[in-house]
């Protein structure tokens, strides 16, 4: 059998760490209360790690055991992985990670075929980053229902730091530089997320002035969005940006990503990124799907512009109401 086994693609991560961790051994000793010799055993390969050694150790160091398995060459191995919902404190994302994803991300995009596409059942982090009320909003939905911490029980006690904020427009100037973005957005996308203010609003965990914030950044999303769709554009590198508009439901917001060979898509909640897969065979599937959507939807970018003006117009009716 010539395909790596699991504690085999283990132990090559662990020499790694090994290599930058000099009391490693000694430190598993004690996390085992095992001799320091039935450890090196371990990472030698003589004898394996049980199932129970390796989660103890991915927990404590990190590892993605769900990664090592889905790098097998067999590639049947359907990958997926929690992101940036487990990742959210009081302090709010983890942002050193989201800073170390930056340069990964600058890298990636040096690829010459790179692409990004989505079916939007409602909004995500690639339409509302820059906006600093709205981002507040989506942290505070996410917290509200998926976390314990007291600071999301209430808007005005969620917490948007500055540093976070000036992360989120450097991944959105990232996104703008992929060669070709399309997105296929539900015709009520902007209602459902007007429903939720108004919900929150009616159990006054939204005041008028939080409100009217909210109010104001999405008239300033949708005419961003009006203008990106008009000019078929990104404004910042001017690659190309179609919008779609679907007259069917779109339950869930999904998007996957291309740069070369190197894949990856997404299921979103709350607008936060909830489960992620890098498989190729995956994505590429997914990608299919997506991009099929494309044959009942309406083209709104640099194309249609009487219905591109009437959607535009009437989601600003229904802020207005708000």
């Amino acid at each position: 059998m010539n395909n790596p086994l699991l504690n085999t693609l283990f132990l090559r991560v662990m020499d790694k760490i090994r290599q930058n961790k000099p009391g490693l051994v000694h430190e598993i000793s004690n996390l085992f209360d095992m001799d320091e010799v039935s450890v090196y055993r371990r990472l030698r390969g003589d004898v394996r790690f049980s199932a129970d050694e390796m989660g103890i150790l991915a927990h404590k160091y990190a590892i993605s055991l769900d990664k090592l398995l889905s790098e097998q060459p067999e590639g049947d191995y359907p990958s997926w992985k929690m992101d940036l919902p487990l990742t959210v404190t009081e302090q709010g994302f983890d942002m050193e990670t989201m800073e170390q994803s930056i340069p990964l991300l600058r890298q990636l995009l040096e690829e010459p075929h790179t692409e990004a596409g989505g079916a939007i059942g409602f909004l995500t982090r690639h339409f509302f980053m820059q906006y600093k009320e709205l981002s507040r909003f989506m942290l505070f939905k996410w917290g509200r229902y998926y976390s314990d911490i007291e600071s999301f029980k209430r808007f005005d006690t969620v917490e948007m730091p500055n540093r976070l904020s000036a992360l989120f427009l450097n991944h959105m100037k990232e996104y703008s530089q992929i060669k070709h973005t399309f997105y296929i957005w539900d015709s009520k996308i902007i209602a459902k997320l007007i429903d939720d203010i108004q919900y929150f609003k009616s159990i006054s965990l939204l005041s008028k002035e939080e409100t009217d914030g909210l109010k104001k950044e999405l008239f300033a999303l949708l005419d961003d969005c009006e203008t990106r769709a008009a000019e078929g554009r990104f404004k910042e590198s001017g690659n190309p940006f179609d919008l779609y508009i679907s007259p069917m439901n779109i339950d869930t917001s999904q998007v996957y990503m291309r740069f070369g060979d190197y894949w990856f898509y997404s299921v979103e909640a709350y607008g936060i990124r909830s489960f992620l897969t890098f498989k190729p065979h995956v994505c590429q599937e997914m990608c299919r799907r997506i991009n099929n959507l494309k044959l009942t939807s309406v083209l709104i970018s640099n194309s249609a512009e009487k219905e591109r003006i009437l959607f535009f117009k009437e989601q600003r009716k229904m802020v207005d109401k708000l």
